[in-house]
């Protein structure tokens, strides 16, 4: 779980860019952890995990309607 100061850091970026683009770079992180497991660890299952997150992820950044909002 994030702590509140985290919390605040993320929402930060959401108000800064938007949702979707966070997401978006979530999913773009999750790829890079699965290239690096597959390529140093061979670890295919966790790999694989990791790609799954990152498609997952990816699909709901192309799915959020909600542009920046700020609310400061």
């Amino acid at each position: 779980m994030l702590t509140p100061e985290q919390k605040l850091i993320l929402e930060t970026l959401i108000d800064s860019s938007s949702l979707a683009d966070v997401l978006e770079s979530l999913s773009e992180i999750a790829d890079g952890k699965a290239q690096h497991i597959a390529e140093n660890w061979q670890d295919k299952s966790l790999a694989a995990q990791w790609n799954r997150a990152a498609s997952r992820i990816g699909t709901c950044a192309g799915s959020v309607p909600v542009q920046t909002v700020s609310i400061r």
